[in-house]
């Protein structure tokens, strides 16, 4: 008699499929853990001096930007437009655009103080999907909250500010916000994620493509007859706290960065969601986050000790979903101990305040410790 096919349920195979996803998810942690934990093996720190130092980290620094495809491109001439927005009794506010490589253009919001200078300059960079106008304050303040106006009251405090835009969701606006420009809800992963998957195929990131334009920043800002050129300082918060940490590390003309709302433990707001509060980027459909390589080497303490012995100040909140606030306090103990080694414990700084996912919200900017800090660094 001919025996029947098996008719396998379900709950038949759903044992062997995740048997397999545990099998690799398992080898895979241990190997992150493994390469994360051994990372020091490829630093060669010299502390005899800041300028031993700089030269000993300078391979790491060389490897930072190739893990994100580099900075191959030519920097070509700015070509800056700028259209006036709005003048007022203490600053002048335009919309400037440069070329940041070939025929790529890029738009930031340009505050200037009145007067002739050479005043400091910073960078002020906006978060996912956010924008210049929200950073700069130039919004309705209801889309503009976690900013609490800090490129606007950066430069009524004496500071030139460029506001560069990073990509993000465009198109429709779902919720018809008045006084802000429109951001489709459903195009806000989707348009970082198209950028970096094309970019990969050609061995590239979006990492790579933007922290290059805030470099050009810099480049606009030192063209300026009234910024000095040693004081540029950069300001992000949240991814724009990423770009800081990155670029600060990046980009050795900066002296002083700020890095918001980003600075964490990262191994565990990489992988281990049940131990970060508010989760980690595995869990996220955020791509642009996991770069090939990273736990060879960096961790945010590493990466932050490539702006050494620039001055780094790091602000997080105790109520930020998106950092979890002791874990980033014990990973910069860390960077502490760079500076403390190079005799500079006051080039470093950190602000744990009481408030989520914003820059610190104080009345007046003086109170602002990562304001008071790049006042120390940059205006004395």
């Amino acid at each position: 008699m001919e025996s029947k096919d098996p008719i396998l349920t379900g709950a038949d195979v759903e044992p062997y499929r995740r048997q397999l996803f545990e099998s690799y998810d398992g080898w895979l942690m241990r190997q992150c853990r493994e390469r994360y934990d051994a990372r020091g093996e490829r630093w060669q720190r010299d502390y005899s001096s800041p300028q031993a130092y700089s030269r000993s980290v300078a391979p790491n620094r060389e490897r930072l930007l190739a893990l994100i495809g580099g900075w191959p491109w030519e920097r070509v001439p700015l070509q800056p437009q700028i259209e006036e927005i709005a003048v007022t009794d203490s600053y002048t506010a335009s919309r400037v655009y440069y070329t940041s490589f070939d025929d790529v253009r890029v738009d930031a919001i340009l505050i200037r103080p009145h007067g002739d200078g050479p005043f400091p300059a910073v960078l002020a960079q906006h978060g996912v999907n956010h924008t210049p106008e929200q950073i700069c304050g130039f919004c309705d303040p209801e889309y503009s909250a976690a900013y609490h106006e800090i490129g606007v009251r950066l430069a009524k405090h004496g500071y030139v500010v460029i506001a560069p835009r990073m990509i993000g969701g465009y198109g429709e606006d779902r919720y018809n916000v008045p006084n802000i420009p429109s951001l489709r809800t459903q195009e806000q992963g989707r348009s970082q994620n198209q950028i970096h998957r094309k970019a990969l195929l050609i061995s590239q990131t979006i990492q790579a493509l933007e922290y290059f334009t805030l470099s050009r920043a810099v480049d606009y800002l030192e063209s300026m007859p009234e910024v000095d050129n040693d004081r540029i300082g950069l300001y992000g918060l949240s991814r724009g706290g990423r770009a800081a940490l990155w670029v600060g590390a990046l980009e050795e003309r900066l002296q002083a960065v700020v890095s918001s709302a980003w600075f964490n433990e990262r191994f565990s707001k990489m992988l281990q969601p049940d131990i970060v509060n508010g989760g980690s980027f595995i869990e996220t459909s955020s791509e642009f986050q996991f770069i090939p390589g990273l736990f060879h080497e960096f961790g945010d303490a590493d990466i932050a000790s490539l702006i050494c012995p620039r001055a780094f100040f790091v602000e997080d909140g105790k109520h930020d979903g998106a950092v979890w606030w002791p874990n980033a306090i014990q990973e910069f103990k860390l960077v502490e101990e760079f500076y403390a080694q190079l005799g500079i414990p006051e080039k470093c700084g950190i602000r744990i305040h009481e408030f989520g996912h914003e820059t610190e919200p104080e009345d007046e900017i003086t109170d602002i410790q990562a304001v008071a800090f790049l006042d120390r660094w940059l205006k004395s």
